[in-house]
């Protein structure tokens, strides 16, 4: 007996979008984690493989075998971030931690997750014994 199995890949996710920002005038912000001014173009994460279970169970009263074969699928690609312009006429000022006046960026997504495969096969066969007359 024979099993296979394979398991699909996912597609690549779609890419950050153009960016493009013109600001005039003064930008304050005060606070944990204020931000003044935020551009960014991000890419999305690819996707990740598929699951996949094969296996296969024999028997017989003579000889028997057995053949189990999986495939996982492999993760997506990653989208890319694309160009990001900003213009600041004027001031950028934060008053708090972990706050950034000006950021500006392209980030591309992370890669998917690879696959996840098990494959087993059992192949019980019942013991043969061979007598020969004794002479």
């Amino acid at each position: 007996m024979r099993s296979r199995s394979v398991s699909a890949q996912w597609r690549r996710w779609r890419n950050g979008g153009e960016v493009i920002g013109n600001i005039t005038g003064n930008i304050q912000t005060s606070g944990y984690g204020s931000g003044g001014l935020v551009a960014q173009s991000i890419g999305g994460s690819g996707g990740n493989g598929g699951f996949n279970v094969s296996g296969s169970i024999t028997g017989s009263g003579g000889a028997s075998g057995a053949v189990s074969v999986g495939v996982g699928g492999s993760g997506g690609g990653a989208g890319v971030g694309l160009a990001v312009n900003a213009t600041l006429t004027g001031n950028a000022l934060t008053f708090g931690a972990n706050s950034d006046a000006v950021l500006v960026q392209s980030v591309g997504g992370g890669g998917g997750n690879g696959a996840f495969n098990v494959s087993g096969a059992i192949a019980p066969a019942v013991e043969a014994r061979v007598r020969f007359p004794s002479v």
